[in-house]
């Protein structure tokens, strides 16, 4: 895209394949447009799973931005809105965490790949290596049990091992060690000028709206039900069932009122832009949200 080309080959780097016959046709000639990467936005749950980084529950480094630890993510104390308590990671942070995992391995003869291949098995639970890992060390190699075969420019599917060329240099991952990475992604790098601080983005759906937000309404909406505004008649539990159904009522009036009010406002695409509406409000649906 940099280039404004179409690729000479696939994605891996391999020979095309018949289904791409349309792309091959356009290999090497003009795109028409030259493209850059600007940011990367998704959620925390995708952040981990695709691009390597830990997720929210890992115990040293569950933030993908900054050094905090999952006992210490949820104490405010010394944050404000000049700054956090937690070191924001740097630039060259990710390279460094990806490089003190990597083992790079040379390969020269068929005995050599053949010691490994004997040692090799796939394990994707939960707390093992996640891929094709060693059972056991082998030192020869420097490599130890529970080392992970990564993709690389040599072997870009660790399923092929068997058939890669020879002689060749192949990347393991050493788990012990992991800090802020689960992985490399190629993504990442000098040819694309993109690193996590750069090009990483927080999703404000997520991070704001389904998190911040939606505790601030939780907690808002049953301190307005205990607080007897909506009825005081009765015990705890008939006042919730009277003041929820007063606050349902409530809040059908006012999506009646915001249609009316804005029944000819249009989005950009000439779209009529319509307000987000819950079906129903009950006392057991709240009840059940706040395990009351």
């Amino acid at each position: 895209m940099s280039e404004s080309r179409w690729p000479m080959a696939r994605h891996d780097g391999g020979e095309w394949r018949p289904s791409d016959v349309v792309r091959e046709s356009k290999a090497g000639k003009d795109l028409g447009v030259r493209c850059a990467f600007i940011y990367i936005k998704g959620d925390w749950c995708e952040y981990s799973s695709t691009f390597g980084f830990p997720t929210w529950q890992d115990s040293i480094r569950p933030c993908f931005n900054c050094n905090a630890f999952r006992k210490g993510m949820f104490v405010v104390s010394g944050n404000s809105e000049n700054g956090l308590v937690w070191a924001s990671n740097e630039d060259g942070d990710y390279d460094r965490a990806c490089r003190l995992c990597e083992v790079v391995v040379e390969i020269k003869t068929v005995n050599d790949k053949k010691e490994i291949l004997e040692r090799l098995r796939y394990d994707k639970s939960d707390k093992g290596g996640r891929g094709r890992t060693l059972t056991r060390d082998l030192p020869r190699f420097s490599l130890r049990t529970k080392d992970r075969l990564e993709p690389s420019s040599a072997l870009p599917d660790v399923g092929e091992f068997e058939n890669v060329k020879l002689p060749c240099s192949v990347v393991f991952w050493r788990i012990s060690v992991e800090t802020h990475a689960r992985h490399r992604n190629p993504l990442f790098c000098e040819e694309t000028a993109m690193s996590p601080t750069r090009s990483v983005t927080v999703d404000t759906l997520h991070a704001l709206y389904l998190g911040v937000l939606k505790v601030w309404a939780e907690t808002a909406v049953w301190s307005l039900l205990e607080s007897r505004a909506y009825g005081d008649v009765g015990p705890k539990s008939e006042r919730i069932v009277t003041a929820v159904a007063v606050l349902r009522n409530k809040m059908r009036t006012f999506y009646y009122d915001h249609s009316t009010a804005h029944r000819h406002v249009r989005d950009q695409d000439g779209s009529k832009r319509l307000l987000t509406e819950l079906n129903d409000l009950t006392s057991a649906r709240l009840l059940r949200a706040n395990r009351v």
